[in-house]
């Protein structure tokens, strides 16, 4: 661990190194710390999960993410945001041209919305899992 709380495997996902995550994911199956070890956090409370979110490595997540029990993928980082936050913000600010800053009739942002009216972002995921599903 570096002095920000940040493992072998913090690094490896957030890089993207896809073959040497699946050799750990390998090496820790075969061991007690498995997945105990997966769950280490960094300072800022992040899982490797996030930090793949956050790297756009969907892979990775896979890798990682594959034996969990719904514990990390939902894991709240010192801001409380969890993997599907951070994956959803990524890919939005992909696409071209996207104005984040836009504001609606009443002067709101989409932040904003989210902020005042936290029943469209729940009604939204169930939304979107009900697809996924």
């Amino acid at each position: 661990m570096d002095s920000h709380g940040y493992s072998a495997l913090h690094l490896s996902a957030a890089k993207g190194y896809l073959e040497i995550v699946k050799g750990w994911s390998r090496w820790t199956q075969r061991r007690p710390a498995w997945p105990e070890s997966a769950r280490v956090v960094t300072e800022r409370d992040e899982t490797a999960l996030h930090l793949c979110a956050g790297s756009n490595r969907p892979s990775l997540i896979e890798e990682i993410g594959r034996d969990d029990d719904n514990e990390m993928v939902n894991h709240k980082d010192c801001e409380g945001n969890t993997l599907l936050h951070i994956a959803i913000i990524k890919f939005l600010l992909t696409i071209p041209g996207l104005e984040i800053n836009a504001m609606n009739k009443n002067g709101f942002t989409a932040l904003d919305t989210l902020n005042k009216v936290p029943e469209i972002w729940e009604t939204w995921k169930l939304n979107l899992f009900s697809e996924m599903l």
